[in-house]
């Protein structure tokens, strides 16, 4: 058995005996698939994609009762560069890793929801405890763009 995950198309793909499954986010697939080599969690959540409601797979960076942190990963394509003049030289398309996209899903939240840059619009996310999160983020000198504060927010959140 073994698996891989598409973070272009957005896809897991898994080989067993031989052939070949294509699994692509869908409610109907509450699964988490493990990745044990690399040690990595994916499950597919709703979000907002371009003003619509979409099912993606996220890598799950930590998980708490009351809800997870999320990362979606991003690839873009580059398209191919033709030469122009004699001087210069073809450049093939290639895939290229862009920067990963925090999400927060909460228990009480539908969808997972992108993690503004604003703080205001962050401390929004936790409805009526946005004041103890904001004293909690103060108190500690946590930096909401840092991966390993996020998950320290989610835990404090969680006790809350």
């Amino acid at each position: 058995l073994s698996a891989k995950y598409n973070a272009y198309d957005d896809y897991m793909e898994i080989q067993k005996d031989g052939k070949k499954v294509y699994f692509e986010p869908r409610k109907e697939y509450p699964y988490e698939v493990q990745f044990l080599a690399s040690k990595k969690t994916y499950k597919a959540f709703q979000y907002e994609k371009n003003n619509k409601k979409v099912y993606g797979f996220f890598k799950i960076v930590a998980q708490s009762p009351k809800g997870y942190l999320l990362v979606k990963e991003v690839i873009g394509l580059i398209d191919a560069i033709k030469p122009e003049t004699s001087y210069t030289k073809y450049q093939p398309a290639k895939f290229e890793r862009k920067k990963d996209e925090y999400s927060f899903k909460l228990a009480n939240q539908e969808d997972a929801i992108k993690i503004p840059r604003r703080k205001h619009d962050f401390y929004q996310l936790f409805g009526s405890k946005a004041d103890s999160i904001k004293t909690y983020v103060k108190k500690e000198r946590l930096n909401i763009k840092k991966e390993r504060d996020l998950i320290s927010v989610l835990t404090y959140y969680s006790k809350l």
